[in-house]
């Protein structure tokens, strides 16, 4: 794994995919878990999620992820950023990019974007009658935005703490001459 990009979603990370995959980089985004339904990714992904989130089964480890990750040279969105310290344990020579935005415009964004796809009844009727793959891939939705808020997607102040504790356990964690921090409105600086 060369490039874990921890930043949040909705931080620039699909044009940061883009940008990777131009430099030869396979990247492993929230819509790669998509589309590999057939091959059990997003399954795998809840069994994971829901150890590590709910404590139900037995927590993965890097080595884990690495099973589902392994023809992957870097990783980006969720569901991989449930798994922070696993990824960052497992590869350490990674270089991490932490794209992020200001905290205003991305709770705004999320609400307009992650927030109304849960909230979709469409969504939710074909949740009920797919269970293969509609009812896993809102599942992993789902439960990223409830941890984000606490369970309640009118919690701005947990969302708004969820944003800023993860950049600061980023900073906190990654290794200083690995991290770049990128802000799409300023270059890239380091922390």
């Amino acid at each position: 794994m060369g490039v874990l990009a921890l930043g949040m979603s909705r931080t620039g990370t699909m044009s940061l995919k883009v940008a990777l995959d131009k430099l030869g980089y396979k990247i492993y985004h929230c819509s790669e878990c998509a589309t590999r339904w057939k091959e059990d990714h997003v399954v795998l992904f809840k069994e994971a999620m829901e150890a590590k989130l709910h404590r139900k089964g037995k927590l993965w480890t890097g080595a884990e992820l690495d099973k589902v990750l392994q023809n992957y040279t870097a990783i980006e969105d969720i569901p991989c950023l449930h798994f922070v310290d696993e990824l960052l344990e497992q590869h350490p020579k990674a270089k991490v990019i932490l794209t992020t935005r200001d905290i205003d415009s991305w709770e705004r964004s999320v609400q307009n974007t992650t927030f109304k796809i849960v909230n979709l009844r469409v969504v939710r009727f074909m949740v009920a009658i797919d269970l293969t793959f509609w009812q896993p891939n809102y599942w992993v939705l789902k439960s990223t935005v409830d941890k984000w808020t606490d369970g309640d997607m009118s919690n701005s102040a947990a969302l708004r703490k969820t944003f800023t504790d993860h950049y600061d356990h980023i900073g906190a964690k990654a290794p200083k001459n690995n991290l770049l921090e990128f802000h799409p409105r300023r270059l890239g600086t380091t922390m």
